[in-house]
């Protein structure tokens, strides 16, 4: 898909003008004010990924000293997120501003490159992080990964991610767009030398299929463990509402009574034993030991991936089935297709907002960074 994302709809709007004040700045400007929209999208995901994943790196690495398992797998995905965020958004940024003027070529190879193999690794370790999971809630009683051997599973996965992306050097180059008033634009595209071969075409499947195996495979390791959770929730429910249901079996028993005799301050009492039982029901997903709570932060963030993915998989299946011309060349199509064709970007920046939401521990860390400098900023204006 991000090769479709030049439009040459910018002929028709020089036809009003004089061909020969034409220039190729000109045409690349009227490209980028179409993209616009695009822009301002990569760009708040830019901010916010680069953001939050330092601050996961800092409280997970600096703050949380103890070595665990399932850090060690969350600071790794959180390195792979900010390098996504910190360099490889910004050249989408950068590239959507020369989609005719893009001269230099071994930036272009480089960073498409370094866009996917970080953005594979990132996958990786999220799949590593998920069998982790799974192992543990399901398997308890197997070995556990230990410390090292997690840093060793890391390292292997990167090195896959670096060797999967590494054709991108050959394939991938400048590609050269005739325009009107005889002008040439240049692109970050596919290599001109192989456009007329089957490697640009096997190499985008393969990359196609082993997203797909990685989106399937997460979805059915959140099935398993989703449902091995509600098994643990629904036996510790009914353990607690048996206990309960000991201690209060008295009360009860008054309450039946009380139903014939009206007798209300002891009706009173016992139904206010029974709604606090309810209340601790109600919520019993807040209070459940810290293993599980890192299970279910692993399944929320799989979820997302796989929501996250599946536009991006589908569009890259639409690109493969009608050869790129997914929809007619128009204003809009310079919107949607190239925010579309980057959904998946997303899953490097959605994580922090996960661990907000889900870690109480890592928000409380979050708070005590931010006050101090809310506090100076406000003292500042207040001073103002």
């Amino acid at each position: 898909m991000e090769n479709s994302d030049v439009s040459e709809s910018s002929i028709s709007l020089t036809n009003s003008s004089n061909t020969s004040d034409i220039t190729l700045e000109y045409l690349n400007e009227i490209e980028t004010e179409k993209r616009i929209v695009p822009i301002v999208y990569l760009t708040i995901l830019c901010i916010i990924g680069t953001i939050g994943n330092m601050l996961i790196i800092y409280v997970y690495l600096i703050k949380f000293r103890r070595k665990a398992t399932y850090r060690t797998f969350i600071v790794a995905l959180a390195i792979a997120d900010f390098f996504v965020c910190s360099l490889a958004i910004p050249f989408e940024i950068f590239q959507m501003t020369r989609e005719y003027t893009f001269n230099a070529e071994w930036l272009c190879k480089f960073f498409r490159m370094f866009k996917n193999s970080f953005t594979l690794s990132s996958t990786l370790i999220l799949i590593g992080l998920s069998v982790n999971r799974y192992r543990s809630i399901c398997y308890p009683l197997r070995p556990k990964l230990s410390y090292c051997q997690a840093l060793k599973c890391i390292m292997c996965l990167v090195c896959f991610a670096l060797s999967f992306a590494s054709p991108e050097i050959f394939l991938t180059g400048i590609k050269h767009h005739k325009l009107e008033n005889n002008l040439v634009g240049k692109d970050c595209s596919d290599a001109e030398e192989y456009a007329d071969t089957m490697y640009p075409m096997i190499y985008g499947m393969t990359q196609m299929v082993l997203y797909i195996l990685c989106t399937v495979s997460l979805l059915v390791m959140c099935i398993l463990i989703g449902r091995q959770i509600m098994r643990h929730v629904k036996f510790r429910d009914q353990f607690r509402l048996s206990k309960i249901f000991k201690t209060t079996s008295k009360e009860t028993s008054v309450l039946t009574m009380v139903e014939t005799e009206k007798d209300s301050s002891t009706k009173k009492r016992v139904e206010a034993k029974l709604f606090s039982h309810k209340r601790h029901k109600k919520s019993a997903y807040k209070r459940i030991n810290s293993p599980t709570k890192v299970t279910r932060t692993a399944f929320v963030v799989s979820i997302c991936f796989v929501i996250l993915y599946l536009p991006y998989i589908t569009m890259k299946i639409l690109s493969a089935v009608t050869k790129g011309q997914i929809m007619p060349r128009s204003k809009l199509a310079s919107i949607i297709m190239p925010m579309l064709s980057r959904t998946h970007l997303m899953n490097n920046v959605v994580n922090f907002i996960i661990y907000l939401k889900m870690d109480l521990s890592f928000r409380r860390q979050c708070k005590e960074l931010f006050v101090p400098f809310v506090s100076i900023f406000v003292k500042k204006v207040i001073i103002q």
